[in-house]
């Protein structure tokens, strides 16, 4: 292993010094980046040279090189390994520890996501990477772009940051709207409460940039005369078509006859209940999906009173899934600053949900007959990131949702049921996805809200975001 200490004061460089020298694994020796550079330039970096760089004043575990080496070791495809870390005082003491989530694009290039003291395969780097220059998540990027390797996350505090280790500096990466006119299919299951459904589909026409909606509400045996009245305004202006579902109410067969009659190949998954804030969300949305990486994206959603009622999906978190941030005052500093942070999540609630026809298809929809009400949107999405798809959430796109006003809790026998029998079949499909979120720390609980310390973590293996 290479280790090059970068930047700072002498005393500062002599603490990471002392921190290498105390290691319990010593292949190594200090190089430059620039000698580095050299060898790659001169094809003299083996499959077995290894790299880390440190900040100066940045202070290594005791055994943090030989848990960092060993993913290496055991794989040759693996290209980087991260660590979690934390910061300590001149007393030695430790303190501000920060559980990192596994890899992560987005939060890799806003800086939120810090990836000093990783270590890094020379020859897993692109050769375009001017790595004398280039900073550690840039090389990190470049490797996930040209996917020449497996980038690792070690869930273990091995790095401690000194007072004089600057942390890095984080900007919210802004999503890129669609530059286009988005000709988007949006499908509204709903019953009744005309109230709810006049404020979204007043907030699609009225509230929204000009797009090309297909509107498609999906009637489930609507009675009374406001809903009615409502319907036949809307369609006799053409602005919507409505199509009767018969039967208990089935969210999952809803949303697939709905699909199935769209005429567009973007879709948005829509609860009557949700309304927009800024007229250019769909733009926003609809520009996630773009990238052809990107099966399915979501957004932030708040509560009429402000409160975050969506900021991604966390699995195995509750009993199958919940969502992240609940109830969290978005200008508060609970969330760490991940609220302002579009990035990869594991599922996105189908509130507002946006994907493709094409994908749709391919993975047969949503399970109409074991996942009715609950978890269908989580399951769609781990389909999707099962076929290789990534999911984005973006608060770019924020709405108002009022969650489940007309629906009503799952408070009668039945109900209970019903969503017993549903977490019954994630588990039996999910289980072992569900009890390893790649974007959420093992360190950290399932059962208290976000940041909270687990009594015991899960598994503290170096893990992907596959």
């Amino acid at each position: 292993m290479l280790v090059s200490i970068e930047g700072g004061e002498a005393a500062a460089v002599a603490e990471t010094r002392d921190s290498l020298n105390a290691q319990s694994w010593r292949c190594f020796q200090e190089a430059t980046s620039v000698d580095v550079a050299k060898l790659l330039e001169f094809n003299e970096a083996t499959n077995d040279t290894l790299w880390i760089r440190l900040p100066a004043g940045m202070r290594l575990a005791e055994r943090a090189l030989e848990r960092l080496v060993e993913p290496f070791a055991f794989s040759e495809d693996v290209a980087l390994c991260y660590s979690d870390e934390d910061r300590i005082t001149l007393r030695g003491e430790r303190f501000a520890p920060f559980f990192k989530p596994a890899w992560n694009a987005p939060l890799a290039r806003s800086g939120w996501l810090p990836l000093e003291g990783a270590v890094v395969r020379l020859a897993r780097i692109p050769r375009s990477v001017a790595v004398e220059s280039a900073s550690t998540a840039e090389i990190a990027l470049a490797v996930a772009q040209a996917r020449t390797g497996e980038i690792l996350h070690l869930p273990r505090v091995l790095l401690h940051r000194g007072p004089s280790c600057n942390s890095p500096t984080i900007h919210a990466e802004v999503a890129q709207p669609k530059r286009e006119l988005p000709a988007v299919s949006v499908i509204i299951p709903t019953r009744d409460r005309a109230d709810l459904l006049e404020a979204c589909l007043k907030g699609l026409f009225e509230n929204t940039a000009p797009a090309d909606l297909d509107v498609i509400v999906i009637d489930n045996e609507s009675s009374e005369p406001a809903t009615l009245a409502l319907f036949s305004l809307y369609e006799q202006s053409g602005r919507i078509r409505r199509i009767p579902l018969p039967g208990g109410f089935n969210f999952s067969r809803a949303c697939n006859i709905g699909v199935d009659a769209a005429r567009h190949d973007l879709i948005l998954l829509l609860n009557n209940d949700v309304e927009p804030i800024d007229c250019h969300w769909l733009e926003y949305l609809a520009g996630e999906l773009d990238d052809p990486t990107v099966g399915a994206a979501g957004n932030l959603l708040l509560f009429p009173d402000s409160f975050v009622q969506h900021g991604g999906v966390t699995l195995g978190a509750g009993t199958v899934a919940r969502h992240s941030f609940h109830f969290l005052d978005p200008k508060g500093n609970d969330d760490r600053g991940l609220l302002r942070q579009r990035r990869d999540m594991s599922a996105v609630t189908a509130a507002c949900l946006l994907t493709r026809k094409d994908l749709w298809r391919r993975l047969g929809g949503m399970e109409e007959q074991k996942l009715t009400v609950a978890f269908n949107d989580v399951d769609y999405c781990l389909k999707l990131r099962e076929a290789g798809f990534r999911i984005v959430w973006t608060p770019e796109a924020a709405m108002l949702h009022r969650e489940s006003v007309s629906r009503g809790a799952d408070d009668t026998p039945q109900k209970l049921q019903r969503f017993a029998r549903e977490e019954r079949a994630m588990h039996e499909r999910w289980s072992d996805k569900l009890r390893a979120d790649p974007y959420y720390n093992p360190n950290l609980s399932l059962i208290a809200e976000e940041f909270v310390l687990e009594a015991h973590p899960r598994n503290l293996a170096a893990r992907s975001s596959a």
